[in-house]
């Protein structure tokens, strides 16, 4: 792009959102900028997350209101003046207001579904699944296609009665900012391992990401954690649970990061030889495509959305047969043994991942997605 513009003129979309996270603002505020696009934003704040931190911008894509500040008559003014040229829905939530919404939308407006489901815990939950379908009927019977972050993604909005699926995906990663050379203080403050295999856990630590069951696990096998040092980047309500596992465990080597700065989390990768993400259940796991971007191989649970729809195109993901702390232990073992392959593949892989999920590139395939060849670079 070489930083222009594209080139469109008077373009405004709409986003509505149940709960957005930063990266999709970061998204939205990077195709405002690149497609000179005014961008509405109906939405939620994320429940636990500073999304206010992510709110404040000096790009385009200011126009924002929460669903709890609007009323029907507000809501229709909002969405209709000016008519838009698209509107991306996030997810299902609040259901009764993003129905309403979708009903004043006009009908020749184009509308883009984007939500993290994963096939995987659809499957296990077949009566959830039934309901979930008939939620999404209103949006699946309007939405002129659904973006698709990859295949276990895919599945599920297709099981969820989409009929088209795009791919474009919902959400993309910085690996300009990731690629960054941090400053002298984060370097030391982050600390250097060169003579350990890293293992770098990123995460909120909360029960789902099931690190105390799978920490304890590793401090039960001496072989193993002699020759790993797991680092944790993340705060949450397990923290307690992990700091007694290591003072419990003095052949363990653990170190508990709490939350790193955006500027650090490039530095970490940098460090690490492989990422670990062992969560009970997690819908997509952009995380993981920050590690394959950076050339870092994953070990996973078969949960994961994004490691399973990612291991068979990049030859760099070990997945654990389940989520029990002994399968993602011996997941650990198998990386340690293949360690020279994988980090092979992972490297292999960056040019794909990149062009896959880079902010830049999805910015431009979304424009392109609304406009086709009435944009040029």
């Amino acid at each position: 792009m070489n930083g222009s513009a594209m080139k469109t003129q008077g373009r405004n979309w709409l986003l509505l959102g149940g709960e957005l996270s930063g990266y999709t603002f970061d998204l939205f505020e990077t195709i405002a900028s690149l497609g000179g696009i005014d961008i509405r934003i109906l939405y939620n704040p994320l429940d636990g997350l500073p999304s206010f931190q992510h709110e404040r911008s000096g790009g385009r894509a200011s126009n924002r209101w929460w669903w709890k500040d609007t009323g029907w008559s507000q809501m229709r003014e909002f969405i209709r003046t000016p008519a838009p040229d698209a509107v991306f829905l996030y997810g299902n939530r609040p259901r009764v207001k993003m129905n309403l919404a979708l009903a004043m939308i006009p009908s020749a407006t184009p509308v883009f579904y984007a939500a993290d489901t994963n096939i995987i815990k659809l499957v296990g939950r077949p009566g959830i699944t039934l309901g979930r379908r008939l939620a999404c009927a209103p949006i699946a019977a309007r939405a002129t296609a659904a973006l698709s972050l990859g295949l276990t993604n895919r599945l599920a909005l297709q099981a969820l009665g989409f009929r088209r699926t795009v791919d474009v995906p919902a959400y993309a990663v910085d690996f300009a900012a990731l690629d960054a050379t941090a400053t002298e203080v984060e370097a030391h403050a982050l600390g250097t391992h060169d003579d350990e295999i890293v293992v770098l856990i990123i995460a909120r630590l909360t029960p789902v990401k099931n690190l105390p069951g799978v920490i304890a696990a590793v401090a039960k096998e001496p072989d193993l954690a002699r020759g790993i040092r797991l680092v944790i980047a993340g705060e949450g309500p397990d923290r307690g649970a992990l700091e007694q596992i290591q003072r419990s465990s003095p052949g363990l080597k653990l170190d508990l990061l709490g939350p790193i700065p955006r500027q650090g989390i490039g530095t970490l990768f940098r460090r690490a030889d492989a990422l670990l993400i062992p969560s009970l259940a997690d819908a997509w796991g952009i995380v993981v495509v920050e590690a394959l971007g950076m050339g870092i191989p994953v070990v996973a649970t078969p949960t994961v959305g994004a490691a399973v729809s990612l291991a068979g195109y990049t030859g760099a993901i070990l997945l654990s047969d389940s989520t029990e702390p002994c399968s993602v232990t011996a997941a650990l073992r198998r990386f340690v043994a293949q360690r020279t392959q994988l980090t092979t593949a992972a490297r292999e892989c960056v040019p794909y991942i990149r062009a896959q999920y880079d902010r830049i590139a999805v910015a431009e395939k979304t424009v392109r997605l609304v406009y086709g060849d009435r944009c040029s670079l």
